[in-house]
C-alpha cells in the first residue's frame, strides 16, 4: 500500500494541472497505470510513461485528448527545470540543446491560466530553457521551423532568412558564437 501511495504522490506532484481539467481519481489511475507494466517500474519510469498511458486511454475513448497533451507539457516542464544549460564554446551557429517542440491540438498555456477552460487550437509550441535558466514558451511558425531545421542539418541560412535567424538568436533558440 505504501508503494502505491508513493506512485500516486509522484503523479500528483508531476502532473498537478490534470485535476483542474478532469475529475481524475488518482488512486484508480495509479492502479491502472501500474497494471500496464509487466514488472514493477521505478518511480521515474512510472512518471515518464504516464503521458503515453493517458494517450492510449484517449485512443481507446477512455480519456479526453487534452489530458495527455497537458501531461506531456507538464513532464517537459519538469525535465527542463532539471536540465542544465551552458552556452556553446564552438564558434558558429548552434541550436539551444533544450529546444523541445509540441504539436498540440489544444492551447495549453491559456488553458493552464484559466485552470479549467478547454481551448482547442492546433499549433506548435516550442519550450526551451534560456541561459538565464528560465523556461520559455513560444508558438512557432513554419518560417522559424524552416530555419531551425536548416541549422540542425548544418545547411546554410540564406540572406533573406537572416532576419529570422537573428530573431531566433535574440529569443535564445539559437546561439551564435
Amino acid at each position: 500500500m505504501e508503494l502505491l501511495k508513493n506512485y500516486q504522490d509522484a503523479l500528483e506532484l508531476t502532473y498537478p494541472s490534470l485535476k483542474d481539467f478532469s475529475d481524475i481519481d488518482w488512486n484508480q489511475v495509479t492502479k491502472e497505470h501500474l497494471a500496464s507494466f509487466e514488472t514493477r517500474p521505478t518511480i521515474d519510469e512510472f512518471i515518464i510513461q504516464f503521458p503515453e498511458f493517458l494517450q492510449s486511454k484517449s485512443i481507446d475513448g477512455d480519456a479526453p485528448a487534452y489530458l495527455y497533451e497537458l501531461a506531456f507539457f507538464e513532464l517537459l516542464q519538469v525535465h527542463l527545470t532539471k536540465q542544465e544549460l551552458t552556452p556553446p564554446e564552438v564558434k558558429g551557429i548552434s541550436l539551444n540543446p533544450t529546444l523541445s517542440f509540441l504539436d498540440l491540438e489544444y492551447d495549453i498555456l491559456p488553458m493552464l491560466a484559466s485552470k479549467n477552460e478547454i481551448i482547442p487550437r492546433n499549433h506548435i509550441l516550442c519550450v526551451f530553457k534560456s541561459l538565464a535558466h528560465e523556461i520559455n514558451h513560444l508558438e512557432i511558425s513554419s518560417d522559424y521551423l524552416g530555419v531551425l531545421q536548416k541549422i540542425e542539418s548544418d545547411e546554410e541560412v540564406s540572406s533573406n532568412e537572416e532576419p529570422i535567424l537573428q530573431s531566433l538568436v535574440d529569443m535564445g533558440l539559437v546561439f551564435r558564437i
